[in-house]
């Protein structure tokens, strides 16, 4: 069937624009690309390969416009590739319930085990499948230290211990690669104050070989209009919207979220306060994957060798997203526009900071392996602008090896876990294993052997991580 032409009709402003679609038209689910590199589309490859193994086929079969992401481990010595996480889900909690947990520590939840939990950390509060992937990555790590220091036999592990201290690092020979069906959503997403190219496959590369070339400097040219801006995602339920005031009258960004890509908004609208994927990757490409429960037990920060993106991939604009636009710029002179940057320059950080971390430049490449590859979309009528896709089940899911076959299913609306009977005709509400309160519990029961810290508050959950990593 042929590709019919849309007509796209600009609406009044803080309006989406609407595209009109002759009777007949269809898009592929997934637009036709390239891959950067061979290693790239193996890593993608294995990802969905462990995604179609792990979530049932009762929810792959009906909702196919989802985002999936995986953290995998590369073995250099013997060129294999593991999935160590893996993450499925697009929903995240509103303000509402964010504020309850915070102010009713009363509220209490069944674990797992059977035990009762309450007080804050219950509820999962992000369930995009970048952040579930990297939860269930720090599960793995929290698994691995337990084996390590009582001496249990594993497979192929990741993490060693050191020989000059009690900590534990990453093996030599292995490096951590992440995967994302589609573009982390806030600034990977915003395709503007670039130049975009197409992504070509570079054949000069081996199977286990993957671009390490330098990231070129970004200008910051439109800061003023968003171009570095941090974004939240966005709480379509808040309708008493109260912009706090924007006392920098040169940043129009700072004054309406019109310019920012669909279901995100700027941390001055008052309609959200759960940061962007692309945000939160930009923190792990300075801090680490590891987290602040884990950095005081793993010698070095843990950090990320690639970023393989498949839908919505620009290499520019997902370079800028997650890790160059924290380098420090500082001006030749003044009254100049001149820059004196590097892609290794210093982030923007105090230099009393833990001398351990540093600003992480990963490869980033997109995949032309496909999700959903025969997927047709009926396009006919009237669609927003870039609502084209509906993720419409709350259904999350989120899988590490310990875990077993079939990935733990979340109900993204209300962050907790759904024990599914025999036959998943039924379900009851259970705190997760990778809620803040289960993998804390987990940090002192069994990688540290104290007592459990529960229940908490939200206070003292920064206080803890305070003590545990200053």
């Amino acid at each position: 069937m042929e590709k019919q032409e849309s007509e796209i009709l600009p609406q009044g402003k803080g309006k989406p624009s609407e595209q009109h679609h002759a009777k007949g038209a269809i898009r592929h689910a997934e637009k036709r690309r390239i891959g950067t590199c061979r290693f790239a589309d193996r890593v993608a490859s294995i990802s969905l390969d462990v995604f179609r193994e792990t979530v049932p086929s009762s929810f792959r079969d009906v909702q196919k416009q989802t985002c999936v992401s995986c953290i995998v481990a590369h073995f250099s010595r013997e060129d294999h590739l593991e999935v160590l996480s893996l993450g499925v889900g697009t929903k995240f909690l509103p303000e509402r319930l964010l504020n309850e947990e915070q102010e009713n520590n009363d509220l209490t939840f069944t674990g797992i085990d059977g035990l009762l939990y309450h007080g804050y950390g219950c509820r999962l509060r992000d369930c995009h499948a970048e952040v579930l992937a990297r939860r269930a990555f720090c599960r793995r790590l929290h698994d691995e230290i337990h084996s390590l220091r009582n001496g249990c036999e594993r497979g192929r592990t990741i993490l060693e211990s050191c020989d000059s201290s009690s900590k534990v690092k990453l093996r030599s020979g292995v490096t951590l690669h992440m995967y994302s069906s589609s573009a982390p959503c806030g600034n990977a997403t915003l395709k503007k104050f670039a130049t975009i190219t197409k992504e070509k496959l570079n054949a000069t590369f081996g199977a286990d070989e993957w671009p390490l070339t330098d990231h070129d400097i970004i200008p910051p040219h439109s800061i003023h209009l968003g171009q570095f801006s941090l974004l939240l995602k966005k709480d379509q339920n808040v309708t008493d919207v109260k912009w706090q005031k924007n006392y920098n009258k040169k940043s129009p960004a700072n004054e309406t979220d019109d310019w920012c890509p669909p279901g995100t908004t700027t941390t001055l609208s008052n309609q959200g306060s759960i940061h962007t994927c692309s945000d939160k990757i930009c923190r792990w490409n300075y801090l680490g994957l590891q987290g602040s429960l884990l950095a005081s037990i793993i010698e070095t920060p843990l950090y990320l060798s690639s970023l393989t993106v498949g839908r919505k991939f620009t290499s520019i604009i997902c370079r800028r997203a997650v890790c160059c636009r924290a380098v420090k710029r500082e001006k030749k002179r003044k009254n100049s526009n001149a820059l004196i940057c590097t892609a290794n320059a210093s982030p923007i950080i105090s230099e009393s900071f833990d001398k351990r971390y540093s600003l992480n430049h990963p490869s980033i490449m997109g995949t032309g392996v496909y999700m959903d590859d025969t997927g047709i979309l009926e396009m006919s009528g009237k669609t927003e602008v870039g609502q084209d896709v509906r993720f419409n089940s709350p259904l999350c899911w989120a899988w590490w090896p310990d875990l077993g076959e079939k990935a733990e299913c979340i109900d993204g609306n209300s962050g907790l876990a759904l024990q599914l009977s025999g036959d998943e005709t039924e379900s009851r509400r259970i705190v997760s294993r990778l809620s803040t309160v289960a993998l804390l519990d987990m940090m002192h029961s069994k990688v540290t052997g104290e007592e459990s810290l529960l229940p908490l508050t939200l206070k003292s959950i920064k206080l803890l991580k305070l003590q545990i990593s200053p």
